[in-house]
């Protein structure tokens, strides 16, 4: 009875150690190959004079079938610079960039760029997909954002190019 008594503690005191969930073990198991991004707040809302702005370069390219993506720099403390681009849609152009992240913005899907395709990788399954156009549209717009104001330049300039941010004149 003693050593019954014994081998069921012992059995017990094994399985609590190696215990969990089949989701938690995964998890664990998964942690070096596998990165989960979750979000810190439970809503976000695009800034008024941002969202603006896409509405209107949306409305400009009228372009139904094209890739629309939006590139964020962060510049300076007080400036970031968001690119904004519409082109034909090409399944090839796709798997070969590496866009994380997508959202939907005055009705249309944006791939949605931060830097982090850098550093970070997706596994290629699109979630998302069209078929191929012919058309060469391709509209760019760059937006200025600073504190307390906003600068659109229509026929921008590529996203994280090295532009001097000092003489992107805010005025004009």
């Amino acid at each position: 009875m003693t050593k019954s008594f014994v081998l069921i503690i012992w059995s017990l005191l094994i399985l609590s150690c190696t215990g969990g969930s089949q989701k938690e073990r995964e998890k664990i198991d998964n942690s070096e190959s596998t990165l989960n991004l979750d979000p810190t707040f439970d809503s976000l809302q695009l800034d008024d004079k941002v969202r603006l702005a896409i509405d209107s370069f949306v409305k400009s390219a009228n372009c139904s079938n094209c890739i629309n993506e939006i590139f964020v720099n962060k510049v300076y403390p007080d400036s970031t610079l968001i690119t904004i681009n519409s082109r034909a849609y090409s399944s090839w152009y796709l798997m070969h960039i590496n866009s994380l992240f997508t959202t939907y913005l005055c009705g249309k899907l944006f791939y949605v760029y931060s830097g982090l395709e850098d550093i970070l990788k997706g596994d290629g399954k699109y979630l998302h997909s069209e078929k191929d156009t012919v058309s060469k549209k391709f509209f760019i717009w760059t937006l200025v954002l600073r504190k307390d104001s906003i600068r659109i330049i229509k026929d921008g300039f590529y996203p994280f190019s090295n532009v001097k941010i000092a003489k992107v004149e805010m005025n004009k």
